[in-house]
């Protein structure tokens, strides 16, 4: 009694473990796919599709994929080879319930997908981007439950199943070495995530210097004078480069117009960095290099144009 127990609660949580991550799997191979295709094929509104594509939600999907297919992949192979020296385990009740929800879930997707197809045809709004992401929909459903069927009629022979794995381990990686075509290297990612602090740092820097200037009706002499602000208008250690660790630049002109200068790793026009999550203004894009800002404090004076100038 024991035995079959312990054999039942094995089987139990194989069948699980696979069912999850084959889910987790999908969902991040869909949002790998969707991601590059809009990555690939923009909006005809060149700022309309900045907020499309987000490498963040790129860089997401690919994480899930990197870790839950080998997860998925390895319990499938362990369970075959599991059901070659016992079938008799094939009769386990939970597997059927598990293979049957994983087939029911892939059904409806092809049926909402295939509904939201011909929805959007006979709406007139049909475009390229919109047909590859309904094909890839299809084709990971249509993946899952022929795989699944196959399971459940006892007719997934062992080169079946070879083919199955095997094809959907080289989709995967083609999409992974294409990812990093894209979205760049982990290094590359931690220059960016490095310059989004800075271009962060330097817009605090401009909170508090207006808010110097309103207090003191002009431009502090240099950033350390920056101190005198009130608590609640202060933020510490913020004016230094994390790489460098040297204070930003800053420059005063006439009147009210000062620069912000700092050195950046990447330059914000590389597609490969536009995401979704980022809102940053267009005063603050920049090239690779040492670069500054021209701003003005709110009131009159233009010694400094409105206007990003690189530094010579």
């Amino acid at each position: 009694m024991s035995t079959h127990d312990n054999t039942g609660a094995k089987d139990f949580f194989l069948h699980l473990l696979s069912s999850l991550t084959l889910y987790l799997s999908a969902i991040a191979f869909l949002m790998v796919a969707f991601q590059l295709i809009n990555y690939l094929f923009p909006e005809v509104s060149a700022d309309m599709w900045r907020y499309d594509y987000s490498s963040g939600v790129l860089r997401t999907g690919l994480s899930m994929l990197i870790i839950t297919l080998p997860v998925f992949l390895g319990t499938r192979i362990f369970l075959g080879k599991m059901y070659t020296k016992e079938p008799e385990r094939k009769a386990f009740k939970m597997r059927k319930w598990l293979m049957y929800l994983t087939l029911f879930i892939a059904a409806i997707i092809v049926i909402v997908t295939l509904i939201t197809v011909v929805n959007a045809f006979l709406s007139g709004e049909i475009t390229s981007r919109f047909i590859l992401k309904a094909l890839a929909t299809v084709a990971v459903a249509a993946l899952v439950f022929s795989y699944y069927l196959l399971d459940v009629k006892d007719s997934l022979t062992v080169q079946k199943r070879r083919i199955y794995l095997w094809s959907t381990s080289i989709v995967s990686i083609a999409f992974v070495v294409l990812t990093f075509f894209v979205v760049g290297s982990p290094t590359q990612a931690r220059l960016q995530r490095l310059d989004n602090e800075r271009v962060s740092a330097l817009q605090s820097i401009q909170y508090q210097i207006e808010s110097y200037y309103a207090t003191n009706k002009e431009l502090p002499e240099s950033l350390d004078a920056l101190s005198a602000l009130p608590v609640y208008d202060r933020v510490e250690n913020n004016f230094i480069d994390p790489t460098t660790e040297e204070q930003y630049g800053y420059r005063v002109g006439e009147g009210d117009n000062y620069m912000l200068c700092a050195t950046f790793d990447t330059n914000t026009e590389d597609t490969s960095r536009t995401d979704a999550n980022d809102f940053s203004s267009q005063d603050w894009q920049h090239p690779a290099g040492e670069y500054c800002f021209a701003k003005s404090a709110p009131s009159l004076g233009n010694d400094f144009p409105p206007e990003k100038t690189m530094v010579q």
